[in-house]
């Protein structure tokens, strides 16, 4: 199981605990928003997109003002209490978890998600700087290196047999971004070139569907 897996589960087990603190979040949230909400240069009847919702506090507060808001976040236990309790406001709802590195394809994703029919999932990459051990300017670059290195390519899967690729490996060691991360610190150079070859593998059968 991943680090990602694992927050994405125990948010999951959380969310009604969580869940509890939803007003006074969004009361403290529409204070700040009344405040700063000039520093955002939002259009009247403007799109927000909340990366890591929760459980839709922040987001009740922009719905209020009439913007068109939009959550994502992992946990389906987090959307379900969002959508609970947001269901006076009309907004969206997506499961998903997002990566810093590419945001225009995260936004184009949800976008189209939206206008699809069934079944829509999202997986996305989004480094945790503390769990990581991650400097805190480190994210956008990680999640760019996971991309690149063909760890975590971008790529689309449609009725079970339509495959696009977004973004894929550009050839970067997986050295590279196992660098930047303190929790790699362990590996030693031969479980580096193991795994080096397991992503290699995955990446040329990947490339195979598109």
């Amino acid at each position: 199981m991943t680090q990602m897996d694992k927050h994405t589960r125990l948010f999951h087990r959380i969310a009604p605990v969580y869940n509890f603190f939803f007003n006074s979040q969004k009361k403290n949230y529409q204070e700040i928003l009344e405040r700063h909400l000039d520093l955002l240069n939002l259009p009247p009847g403007g799109k927000v997109l909340d990366i890591g919702c929760g459980t839709g506090a922040f987001l009740a507060c922009f719905a209020r003002l009439g913007y068109c808001a939009t959550g994502v976040d992992a946990a389906e236990g987090m959307l379900k209490a969002a959508r609970s309790s947001t269901s006076a406001f009309d907004i969206d709802f997506v499961q998903a978890d997002a990566t810093t590195g590419y945001p225009d394809d995260l936004a184009r994703k949800v976008a189209k998600a939206k206008e699809l029919k069934g079944m829509r999932f999202i997986l996305v990459l989004t480094p945790c700087l503390d769990g990581w051990g991650l400097a805190d300017s480190a994210g956008p670059k990680t999640s760019r290196l996971a991309v690149e290195s063909g760890i975590f390519p971008l790529y689309e899967v449609e009725d079970g047999v339509r495959y696009t690729l977004n973004y894929g490996s550009k050839g970067v060691p997986v050295g590279s971004y196992f660098s930047l991360q303190s929790r790699f610190k362990h590996l030693s150079q031969v479980q580096v070139d193991e795994i080096q070859t397991m992503v290699d593998e995955n990446w040329r059968r990947l490339q195979e569907k598109f």
